[in-house]
């Protein structure tokens, strides 16, 4: 491989690299977590606890 062959090879890939870098990415949709952490057994959090998970339901969570 000459030097020309070299640099003509070096330009083709700079020029198509941000082609290729530059392809829209699928944005994921955001997945939201919510936790509860309390230092009660469950049974004493069961009715509150219960009325969450109801209404985060209504609300297609």
């Amino acid at each position: 491989m000459n030097r020309r062959d070299a640099l003509h090879a070096l330009l083709v890939t700079l020029v198509a690299a941000p082609a290729t870098l530059a392809a829209p990415a699928y944005a994921q949709k955001r997945v939201w977590r919510i936790v509860s952490l309390t230092g009660n057994a469950e049974k004493t959090v069961a009715e509150p606890l219960e009325g969450f998970r109801k209404e985060m339901k209504a609300l297609r969570y």
